[in-house]
């Protein structure tokens, strides 16, 4: 509602505002998405485990917006698919190998750092 009030101050802003916005915005939920998932108060995870996540987390992201701006045929997006899916699931089982359980609030927080980094970052290209 508010943004459609102000839509007219927005529309009329140099796209390179917005995104810097947007972007600082995607990496201030990051900082708190990776204070949740190293916190001793919350998941305990160790920093090397967490930047495992965020890995797996950019790779979505990056791997994703390939597809989507790339010109490739089928038979590749699909590889690159496969590649997305089995990159995630190596960092998940590296994770749960190292004795951190893997459960809703671990994928959601460790991807999700990994998600809103990339986010930010591809919206300062």
């Amino acid at each position: 509602m508010l943004l459609l009030f102000y839509n007219h101050k927005i529309n009329n802003m140099p796209n390179w505002i917005m995104y810097g916005l947007t972007s600082a915005l995607f990496w201030g939920i990051y900082s708190n998405f990776s204070k949740v998932v190293t916190s001793e108060k919350f998941l305990k995870i160790q920093s090397d485990l967490s930047s495992l996540l965020m890995l797996a987390g950019i790779s979505i992201v990056f791997l994703g917006y390939f597809l989507i701006k790339s010109q490739i045929g089928f038979n590749y997006k699909l590889i690159v698919i496969i590649l997305l899916i089995a990159i995630v699931g190596i960092m998940l089982f590296i994770v749960n190998k190292s004795g951190v359980d893997i459960s809703w609030k671990v994928i959601l927080f460790g991807l999700g750092q990994g998600v809103l980094w990339s986010l930010g970052r591809i919206l300062t290209f």
